[in-house]
């Protein structure tokens, strides 16, 4: 099984997402973590030790319709999808 974490997608809540997606890995075969285009080399660096955390990256200035679009095409059966934080309709950052 697999999952695909969407947080908030500030770089510096990307960087506090390390810990989190690193402990899911004892539960999940590959992690596919999504994270804003702007900061795809950075975050990619973050993770380039494990080949079972793939970094996507969406959209940033399309953020929500950018995560609906990935989440809707790519999220199979036995995915699980995991949000953490708050998001509004009208968040852009």
């Amino acid at each position: 099984m697999n999952a695909y974490v969407l947080s908030h997608t500030g770089l510096g809540d990307n960087l506090y997402m390390v810990g989190a997606v690193r402990y899911l890995l004892k539960y999940y075969n590959v992690i596919y973590f999504l994270c804003k285009d702007i900061y795809f080399n950075n975050v990619k660096l973050f993770f380039k030790d494990n080949t079972n955390i793939v970094v996507i990256p969406i959209d940033s200035k399309r953020e929500k319709y950018s995560c609906k679009k990935i989440i809707n095409e790519f999220v199979y059966k036995n995915n699980d999808v995991l949000i953490s934080g708050f998001r509004s309709e009208e968040h852009t950052s």
